[in-house]
């Protein structure tokens, strides 16, 4: 889609961000898995991708992370240990199923928990490029069968494809899920969660706070209305995804509504973001795209998802706010 060239890679990245947790979400309710968990954990898995790769090994390192020749060679490799450990120090999730997702989401990994598997397939079938990918058809009819059918469709292809580098997880993947081979449990000492502050000049470089503050706020609002809603999982995802636009400048958004004939006579970011959540992310339900693109708007039915999510943006600035039954 042309318009596409128009966003700057930080929004590209909160995109990415949040379509893998949409997808998470979608994929743990097929399998029954807690869908809000796998939601934040989708989300929040390329956190380590604030670094550039180029300066990953040193950050790494110079935070105690340990790395193993492969990570070295190929720096990008790197993001999945930063990002479990942004995960632990800037959001304090403690939670090892969460934090041995976002570790493995790049490579999968032997007795995986389905919340692994989860996250790591959605980051494949919302890959951050333009574009359908390649193997998305064969993958999604794996998953009509399971999520260990998804993974070895997905680690046959990657396998077959022009790797530069084989990391020893992905090793373990495809042998366990494709060749059946079995393996001693992996060792998880070295992902121990490491004690002590952030460091502020990390902070500083790398825009942490911000990062911290935009997830922060998008999780908030949306526990809000999870809890003023009938479908609790619903009325979570639709508000924490009306943020998914938030890295938008105003003038890319007039350039952008001028490339797709949007309205300008209403507000151009509710009709983009719902224009995203039906065409990348493949959100049908008429409901949430409804609310997804007139939000903030405050309508007169209380019991619709939109008065829900409106209400709950309301009070998230207020910390004595409280939303009402009617």
């Amino acid at each position: 889609m042309k318009w596409r060239g128009y966003l700057t890679p930080v929004t590209e990245n909160y995109l990415h961000a949040y379509g893998v947790g949409y997808i998470s979400y979608v994929l743990a309710r097929k399998f029954h898995v807690d869908s809000v968990k796998a939601f934040v954990t989708g989300t929040l898995h390329d956190l380590g991708g604030a670094v550039p790769a180029d300066e990953r090994v040193t950050v790494a390192e110079s935070i105690g992370i340990s790395l193993n020749d492969e990570e070295r060679e190929v720096p990008l490799l790197v993001h999945a240990k930063l990002g479990k450990y942004f995960a632990q120090i800037l959001f304090d999730i403690t939670d090892e199923d969460m934090l041995n997702a976002i570790l493995f989401h790049t490579t999968c990994i032997d007795r995986a928990s389905d919340l692994v598997k989860i996250v790591f397939l959605a980051d494949k079938i919302r890959w951050d490029r333009n574009g359908t990918p390649p193997y998305l058809n064969g993958l999604l009819a794996a998953l009509e069968i399971s999520l260990d059918d998804g993974c070895s469709y997905f680690l046959k292809w990657l396998w077959n494809s022009d790797l530069y580098i084989v990391h020893p997880y992905l090793s373990r993947s495809y042998g366990a899920y494709v060749r059946q081979q079995q393996y001693n449990p992996i060792s998880l000492q070295d992902f121990s969660v490491l004690q002590g502050n952030l460091n502020e000049n990390l902070v500083k470089k790398y825009y942490l706070h911000d990062i911290y503050q935009e997830f922060h706020r998008t999780f908030y609002h949306a526990h809000l209305a999870s809890k003023h809603f009938v479908n609790t999982e619903e009325a979570y995802v639709t508000s924490a995804l009306v943020n998914m636009t938030n890295t938008i400048k105003d003038d890319e958004l007039e350039t952008i509504a001028s490339v797709l004939n949007l309205n300008v006579q209403v507000p151009i970011r509710p009709q983009l973001t719902s224009i995203l959540a039906r065409d990348e992310y493949g959100i049908t339900s008429l409901e949430m795209l409804k609310t997804l693109k007139s939000f903030p708007q405050i309508p007169s039915n209380h019991n619709s998802l939109l008065w829900v999510v409106a209400m709950s943006w309301i009070c998230q600035k207020s910390i004595k706010c409280e939303v009402e039954d009617e």
